[in-house]
């Protein structure tokens, strides 16, 4: 038995205002969470070792911002609505896509894409850059380092 229902069907007129709204909160929720922030960026720039910490206060933050109200989801869709040449739509909505969304509203990234995009990227060119030296990996260790950096395809 499902309980939800419909209550209404059409077109959002207020959608770009609701997204403005949106943005101009979380804005200001990244002004008022600066030094969290700031903290993060400081134990990611940290030896491996340390990004659990880093996770455990991402997830903080993210705590945060869903008492506000603002999900990841709708946070994208909003930046989606309001700068759509600018936003990549793919599989969202991950912990670490709350990285994403906050350097491209602090304008250190020019456009919005899933932070898994930036790690597969990344991999790619590390790979095509060890494999074009001295070092070729095998397809068998290609698997493991796909395995390890939790890559499955690229």
């Amino acid at each position: 038995m499902n309980i939800d229902s419909v209550t209404y069907a059409g077109w959002d007129k207020d959608r770009e205002s609701n997204a403005d709204q949106v943005i101009k909160s979380f804005h200001a929720f990244i002004e008022e969470n600066k030094d969290e922030i700031l903290a993060l960026r400081i134990i990611y720039d940290q030896r491996y070792a340390d990004r659990p910490m880093a996770i455990k206060k991402l997830k903080e933050l993210y705590e945060k911002l869903q008492q506000e109200h603002i999900t990841i989801e709708r946070l994208w869709d909003c930046y989606a609505i309001k700068k759509p040449d600018k936003v990549k739509r793919g599989t969202i909505g991950q912990l670490a896509d709350l990285i994403s969304i906050i350097r491209f509203e602090m304008g250190y990234a020019d456009n919005l894409q899933p932070f898994a995009d930036k790690v597969n990227y990344n991999f790619m060119q590390w790979t095509l850059k060890r494999n074009a030296g001295a070092v070729h990996f095998t397809d068998e260790q290609m698997e493991w380092l796909r395995m390890g950096s939790g890559l499955y395809a690229i």
